[in-house]
């Protein structure tokens, strides 16, 4: 009788490995079957035809690795047929549909179902799309991408409408070279750093495909705050402006009317389309822009140049004159 409970154990052991080996496997597949919104019976059934539920075991292999493009080991075919197998050679694949395409845990009837949900695995943000770098490379891709995001939050720049276009099928990847294309990044971003933000966002399963959800995503997590790495942390990572020397108004305002008379530039151009009734007053916001896009980049003024002027020009209301500017720059003496 001893013997007997002694043989006994190891096929009890085999049967609660093969069970928890194989909820393991449904869960991947799962996983890969909401992914790309599969409807897993329809497959099995082209093997049934009297809709009896069962199938071969090779059908029901055959079908996990050729119509779902599946990929399992032979130990995870072997712990799926066991589970669903009956008498002979066939297997149930009704019960494995049932248990894939399933909402709630069908073993708990006592409390709430909304309570009982399985939650899908997510896929933005995970090692599903994303490739791992390296601790140094993180740490200069959460600093790459503050600047990127208060560049986007200041312009009001949407990442996800600059690249919806590209995809026509609504999957969230796009090429390389769509990409480098459409990329809305600041005029001082070097090359270098956009070919590092496309190794990093390029899908981990189909080369030369980016994920710009999952760029998105990102940027956005560090305008909601959900970035958990320290702002102090990220401090001494961040790319800081080169310390210039200090200007005076007057040398600023030299270096602005030397650029606008060598090209050529009607610095009114940029102003007037923010003020629609011509009174000669736009905010200070507005200032700024303008003026970086007339001759922020030629004439080379830092952000606290151009703060400089628009404090200047600023009046008891808040507003900035832009007229008085324009007219001391392109009609000012040298």
């Amino acid at each position: 009788m001893l013997q007997v409970e002694k043989q006994a154990e190891p096929h009890h052991q085999e049967a609660a490995c093969t069970f928890n080996c194989s909820e393991q496997v449904e869960d991947a597949i799962r996983t890969t079957v909401q992914t790309k919104r599969i409807r897993v019976s329809e497959f099995f059934q082209d093997f049934d035809r009297l809709r009896s539920g069962f199938i071969t075991k090779s059908q029901f292999i055959r079908c996990l690795d050729q119509n779902l493009n599946i990929k399992l080991t032979p130990d995870d075919y072997y712990s799926l047929t066991e589970k669903y197998a009956i008498q002979g050679n066939m297997v149930n694949y009704k019960l494995f549909c049932d248990f894939i395409d399933q909402v709630f845990y069908h073993n708990d009837v006592s409390s709430d179902p909304s309570t009982r949900l399985i939650p899908p695995h997510k896929y933005l943000g995970t090692i599903r799309s994303v490739r791992p770098l390296s601790s140094s490379s993180e740490y200069q891709l959460q600093a790459l991408l503050e600047r990127l995001q208060r560049y986007y939050q200041f312009r009001g720049i949407s990442l996800r409408k600059c690249y919806e276009d590209f995809d026509k099928h609504h999957v969230g990847l796009i090429t390389v070279s769509q990409f480098f294309r459409s990329f809305p990044g600041p005029p001082d971003l070097e090359q270098s750093e956009i070919e590092f933000l496309a190794k990093k966002y390029e899908d981990p399963k189909r080369p030369h495909l980016l994920n710009y959800l999952n760029f998105h995503q990102d940027v956005q997590n560090f305008r909601k705050g959900c970035i958990d790495a320290s702002k102090d942390m990220l401090q001494p990572l961040l790319l800081k402006e080169p310390a210039l020397p200090e200007h005076t108004l007057e040398e600023i305002l030299e270096k602005v009317r030397a650029i606008v008379f060598r090209n050529g530039i009607r610095t009114t151009e940029f102003f007037k389309d923010h003020d629609k009734l011509r009174s000669g007053f736009i905010t200070e916001n507005q200032f700024i822009c303008g003026l970086s896009m007339a001759v922020g980049r030629q004439a080379q003024l830092c952000r606290k140049e151009i703060l400089r002027l628009a404090e200047h020009y600023r009046q008891q209301d808040g507003r900035v004159a832009y007229k008085d500017f324009c007219n001391q720059v392109e009609k000012g003496t040298f």
